[in-house]
C-alpha cells in the first residue's frame, strides 16, 4: 500500500502495463523485490484487473 498511489498512476499512463512491468519498476525505482502476486492483491484491492485478450495474439482475423 505504501506505493498504491504510484502503481495506480503508472497504469494510468500505461494501461497496457504488465504485473512483471510493474514488479520490475517497483525494484528499479525503489529496490523493492515483490512477486507478482503482490502487485496482483495489491491491485485487486483496489477494483483493477487485468485479463488477456486472446484476440490480441492472432495474427490475422479470426
Amino acid at each position: 500500500e505504501e506505493h498504491a498511489e504510484e502503481i495506480l498512476g503508472l497504469i494510468d499512463k500505461t494501461p497496457d502495463i504488465t504485473i512483471a512491468e510493474i514488479q520490475a519498476h517497483l525494484e528499479a525505482m525503489h529496490g523493492l523485490k515483490v512477486a507478482q502476486s503482490t502487485v496482483w492483491r495489491l491491485l485487486d484491492r483496489h477494483g483493477m484487473t487485468f485479463k488477456k485478450n486472446g484476440a490480441r495474439k492472432r495474427a490475422a482475423a479470426a
